[in-house]
């Protein structure tokens, strides 16, 4: 088997970061908490105060109300959260005051008078327990125009390790939730159809991968920006999704198992002319072989790196092209994420998403395993599951090829192609089993996104030779 050193190559997840976390100790845990109706048990709160930024001056005026967690066990992930919440209102507030110094400069030499410009923020805090804490921040500026302009800014972490939860974060794997906060969110829109756009105009067609949200005991709240789905009138269109919505339910707590190893995320946002990137770095902490550690913390970063240099020099091709031709430069988008599927026996499972937009009807979705022995630093191949002599690949093409007949969402051929797995399949180790996935538009239209194929251990145990099944 590849050591370690090679992980750079099968890529690891993307997300690149500036803000550093690691995972809270024992006494914050609490049980992970699936619910499908409005009561949730435990409870763990940390204290969330206000930090005031004022800056008054004949250009702008800013009025900033930051929340400040306090009470957080590992100091750590308290300061990084406080430093990453700070840093984006900060920024949020820096542009206005330097829109309004320039205005304030030309309205001086024409003559005119001089008004400042405006930037505020607050927030309210929708939960905050079960190691989660779900914040929505106002951010408000004020340029002169016929109005002001707001927008919901979310926040949502996980204490445990500072991580920051995305929408897909509070669901089973195997949960469809795309499909039925869609049809929810259209219903509503049928119920009050006068406040938002017509279909010929901008009318809503479906959320996304990082649409903004909280969370709060019995729903989850998506949030829009102004014009994006409504007319200006109708303000921030939101919208409550019950929990009892999902089969699954919905993930309202955050533990870490006993025998895990601490996994903290490095965060950064960027944006410039050419790209604009929102990363998470997965980070191993506290791993007995440092050395190893290391190695596998700059493999996560040094796949990361790749795909964002890459798509810096596309998008900076893609600019001059722009100038070239007289037609408008949109900037490219990379967003990356990680999910820990498993994290015991000394196993790690980590799947890496990386989201590209780079114009066009939509964008695209890489998603890249790793599964990593931690005790040798050896990669895990499919094979390395499995005793010596099990005909794997029969086992689980049979079984693939069942759950493709059983789903209208694949392509007419795709269960009569698929002869055998290959020797190199993408998976990912889960608690109850074995997922093989394929990449968007591989064996499924765009719009079915990245299938996946559970494999569950009761069908293979007789067949395991690593210890993966609790």
């Amino acid at each position: 088997m590849k050591k370690i050193l090679c992980l750079g190559l099968i890529g690891m997840l993307s997300l690149e970061g500036t803000y550093f976390v690691k995972a809270a100790p024992t006494p914050q845990h609490t049980p992970i908490v699936y619910v499908k109706d409005t009561q949730v048990t435990a409870q763990s709160k940390v204290k969330i105060s206000t930090k005031e930024i004022k800056d008054i001056k004949e250009a702008y005026q800013i009025d900033l109300k930051i929340p400040v967690l306090e009470g957080i066990e590992d100091k750590e992930i308290q300061t990084s959260i406080n430093s990453f919440i700070e840093k984006d209102a900060l920024a949020f507030a820096e542009d206005i005051k330097n829109q309004g110094i320039q205005f304030t400069k030309d309205s001086k030499k024409q003559g005119q008078e001089v008004r400042p410009y405006t930037a505020s923020t607050s927030y309210e805090v929708a939960y905050n327990k079960n190691n989660i804490v779900s914040i929505a921040c106002t951010y408000y500026n004020y340029t002169l125009g016929a109005h002001g302009h707001s927008q919901i800014k979310t926040f949502n972490f996980d204490l445990t390790t500072g991580k920051e939860l995305a929408l897909k974060d509070l669901f089973d794997k195997s949960e469809d939730y795309f499909p039925i906060i869609n049809k929810e969110i259209q219903k509503q829109i049928k119920a009050d159809p006068n406040k938002y756009f017509t279909e010929k105009d901008n009318n809503f067609v479906t959320i996304t991968s990082n649409q903004p949200f909280t969370i709060e005991d019995g729903n989850i709240t998506l949030y829009f920006s102004l014009y994006e789905i409504a007319p200006y009138s109708t303000g921030i269109p939101e919208f409550k999704i019950p929990f009892s919505l999902f089969k699954k339910g919905v993930k309202t707590g955050i533990e870490l198992k006993k025998d895990s190893i601490k996994v903290v995320p490095e965060l950064t946002s960027e944006k410039n002319d050419v790209l604009s990137s929102d990363i998470q770095v997965p980070v191993l902490k506290n791993l007995k072989n440092e050395k190893l550690q290391s190695e596998i913390n700059k493999a996560f970063k040094d796949r990361v790196l790749q795909i964002k240099d890459q798509m810096t020099i596309e998008g900076k091709e893609a600019s001059e092209d722009a100038k070239n031709y007289g037609y408008e430069a949109r900037p490219y988008s990379l967003s990356a994420d990680y999910y820990i599927s498993y994290n015991e026996k000394n196993i790690l499972s980590i799947t890496s998403t990386y989201y590209q937009y780079t114009g066009g009807a939509h964008g695209s979705t890489l998603m890249e395993t790793s599964n990593v022995n931690l005790k040798t630093g050896e990669k895990i191949a499919l094979k390395d599951l499995f005793k010596d002599g099990v005909n794997y690949k029969k086992l689980i093409t049979e079984e693939i090829k069942k759950q493709i007949v059983s789903d209208d969402r694949f392509y007419s051929d795709a269960s009569a192609a698929l002869n055998t797995i290959s020797d190199n399949q993408s998976f990912y180790i889960a608690e109850d089993g074995i997922v093989i996935y394929y990449q968007s538009s591989e064996i499924a239209p765009y719009a079915a996104g990245i299938p996946e194929f559970k494999i569950p251990f009761s069908m293979l145990k007789d067949s395991l030779k690593l210890d993966v099944v609790r």
